[in-house]
Formats: C-alpha cells, sequence, structure tokens
C-alpha cells in the first residue's frame, strides 16, 4: 500500500481483497495526474499488517475498488479521521492505530509503502509498481 497523506480514500486496485457479495456497485471518476479510472465498487477490504516484531494484525476498512488504478492507497486522514490512525514521519515511519498496535512501514525515493497480506494468504504485498502519488516528508 502507498501511504498517501494527500489521499481522501482507501483505493484498492487488488481484487483478491474485495469480497463482491460485500461491495457495492460505486461509480466515480479518479484523477491520477497522469489519466482518470473509474471505480467499479465500495465497500470493506480486510488485510493483514505486520508490527515491528513480526504479529499480524488483521484491519477490515471501507476501500473504493478501482481495478484499473496504479496502486493500493492507504489514507492516513481517512483512517485518522473514521478510526484514530496516527501518522508518524518523525524519529520512526510508523502507523500508530487507537485499538493499540504501531505498523512500521517504509520510505523509498519519496514513495511511502505498507507491506501488507491477504488474509489466508501468507504472501506479503509491498506494492512495488511504478507509485502515482510521491509524498514530501514535509507535508
Amino acid at each position: 500500500l502507498v501511504v498517501d497523506t494527500g489521499a481522501t480514500s482507501h483505493i484498492i486496485n487488488d481484487s483478491r481483497l474485495v469480497d463482491p457479495k460485500l461491495h457495492k456497485s460505486y461509480v466515480v471518476k479518479i484523477s491520477t495526474g497522469t489519466s482518470p479510472c473509474y471505480s467499479v465498487s465500495k465497500g470493506p477490504a480486510t488485510l493483514v499488517l505486520r508490527d515491528a516484531d513480526g504479529n499480524a494484525h488483521s484491519i477490515t476498512r471501507e476501500v473504493i475498488y478501482c481495478p484499473t488504478f496504479k496502486v493500493n492507497l492507504f489514507s492516513p486522514g481517512e483512517d485518522f479521521r473514521l478510526h484514530g490512525t496516527r501518522v508518524d514521519f518523525n524519529d520512526a515511519l510508523t502507523l500508530r492505530f487507537k485499538i493499540g498496535f504501531t505498523i512500521p512501514f517504509t520510505e523509498t525515493s519519496g514513495t511511502y509503502r505498507l507491506a501488507y497480506e491477504i488474509p489466508g494468504v501468507n504472501a506479503q504485498h509491498n506494492d512495488t509498481r511504478s507509485p502515482v502519488h510521491r509524498q514530501c516528508r514535509d507535508r
């Protein structure tokens, strides 16, 4: 997941995170800076995040599913507003979840990434495709 402080919603392109029975049709134009794409649905997505000790934490968030979007976006702003999650860009790059755990994320060339796993699948996903959103530390 790309941690994007400018994103207003979580946007997912990974169909493995979407349960079609729980998603409702939701078509909206999403501007990406290069070319627009259109969402297909909106609903819950569950993913597994690991803390610094390797402990797995499952979270479910309301997401917009847009299969042609270039990356999966995690919106710290939306997560703070809805769930009280805090993002720290200072000493350590972390997301502090109000429910009591902290998840580290990484930075490469100005892009912040949060590794995730799909429930029931052991592979970790770092979302290494070309990012659409670049973040600056001074935001």
